[in-house]
């Protein structure tokens, strides 16, 4: 799969959202991609990079059984996680939030802000 993200991909995404939401596994997963693209002869740098995370800014479960979502009180907490994600190159970030409805849309947006701030 990495083969054909580095030869036909402009962009990579790191899926984080079902399982550990966290920099550690990512930064494992890039230097898997770093590894292949030294094989194949494409320069890492020239990707664009995403990740995918669970965030849960509920009271409640996450209703998906299984992942380790970004969590925390106060939303510094997310925010300062988030920013650990954009000191590693991300360039985009994909959320999958609990819970989804307006409440969490806006505060989660609050979060956003301050992690573009």
């Amino acid at each position: 799969m990495n083969r054909l993200a580095l030869t036909y991909g402009d962009y990579w995404n790191c899926f984080l959202a079902f399982g550990e939401s966290a920099v550690a596994p990512y930064r494992r997963a890039w230097a898997t991609l770093v590894e292949a693209s030294e094989k194949h002869g494409r320069d890492p740098s020239t990707i664009g990079r995403n990740v995918t995370v669970s965030v849960d800014l509920g009271d409640t479960p996450f209703p998906i059984p299984g992942p380790s979502p970004i969590r925390g009180a106060p939303d510094d907490a997310i925010a300062e996680t988030l920013s650990a994600f954009a000191s590693e190159g991300i360039e985009h970030c994909t959320v999958v939030l609990h819970p989804f409805t307006r409440d969490g849309v806006e505060r989660f947006g609050k979060i956003a802000e301050r992690v573009r701030g």
